[in-house]
């Protein structure tokens, strides 16, 4: 049986000492804000690929991902939808008084995908490494300032929906923000473990036996290897980046008899493995859910 949630739900994230939300989120709205923090994150995974297209990719998932949480705000406080993109700050303003921060930046980053999506222009890689802090920190900005939200805590666990997987990318947040960088991975790894077992379960993935004799062990190892990636294609997922994220993992051995692991090192992990390995897993998740 798959494990699947087949609801979760979506709790705010209160700055310590901030009060409680002026305006209590709906689920909507929490789940919308949620894939803001996703796109955004996205956003910045594609500006590291280091290449033209994926740049310029990452200014429509940032202006997507800024646009969605705009209109999160909008619904939230009771303000007039804006006509065009950015009338946001004046619709902002005239109900609440206040207006939105980092509106030239956002205009740049409105430019740089018009000029993308409609003209055809590859914006320059630089302007744009520039810009997705300031999108960040818009998005950081709104959030705190209309939500009374910390965006930075908002979980992307939340979209996963299976609930064992959800839980380990939480151990995995909460390992991390402590410096615990070996138990962030490891916990991650064991998420992405639920979430394949979760995959076999509903898809019936193919499975290689292990050889009994030495003589086929390396020709059975190459069809085991290929089977895993003929899997992961078929819900979706990358397998070159499967390979990566393996790479950036500890080894997990789980014993068929008792449920235990022996886990292995293969290197010191960095905190830029950990944002590789989470949006990895996060991915995964995602393609579950999209392939049901």
């Amino acid at each position: 049986m798959a494990h699947r949630a087949p609801k979760q739900s979506f709790s705010s994230a209160i700055l310590p000492g901030m009060a409680t939300p002026a305006h209590s989120l709906s689920p909507d709205l929490l789940r919308r804000l949620t894939y803001s923090k996703y796109l955004l994150r996205r956003a910045n995974s594609l500006q590291r690929d280091d290449n033209e297209l994926a740049t310029a990719e990452a200014v429509l998932v940032a202006h997507d991902a800024a646009e969605m949480l705009m209109r999160v705000v909008v619904d939230a406080v009771g303000a007039k939808p804006p006509d065009k993109f950015m009338q946001f700050w004046q619709n902002i303003a005239d109900k609440t008084g206040k207006l939105p921060p980092h509106k030239a930046e956002i205009d740049r980053l409105n430019n740089l995908r018009v000029g993308f999506k409609h003209l055809g222009n590859l914006p320059n890689p630089t302007t744009v490494g520039d810009l997705l802090p300031v999108v960040t920190a818009f998005c950081s900005g709104i959030a705190g300032l209309y939500l009374n939200l910390d965006f930075g805590a908002v979980s992307m666990a939340d979209l996963i929906a299976n609930e064992e997987a959800r839980q380990k990318v939480k151990e995995a947040q909460t390992a991390f923000a402590e410096g615990d960088l070996e138990n962030a991975l490891l916990s991650l790894g064991m998420a992405y473990d639920k979430l394949y077992q979760q995959a076999d379960e509903k898809f019936g993935f193919l499975s290689v036996n292990a050889p009994r004799n030495d003589f086929l062990q390396n020709f059975t190892q190459g069809l085991i290897l290929l089977a895993r990636r003929v899997n992961l294609l078929s819900v979706g997922v990358n397998p070159i980046r499967a390979q990566k994220f393996g790479q950036l993992t500890p080894s997990r051995v789980y014993s068929p008899f008792t449920g235990s692991m022996e886990v292995q090192w293969w290197r010191k992990p960095t905190a830029e493995d950990y944002e590789y390995c989470r949006d990895f897993v996060i991915d995964f998740g995602l393609r579950l859910i999209q392939s049901e």
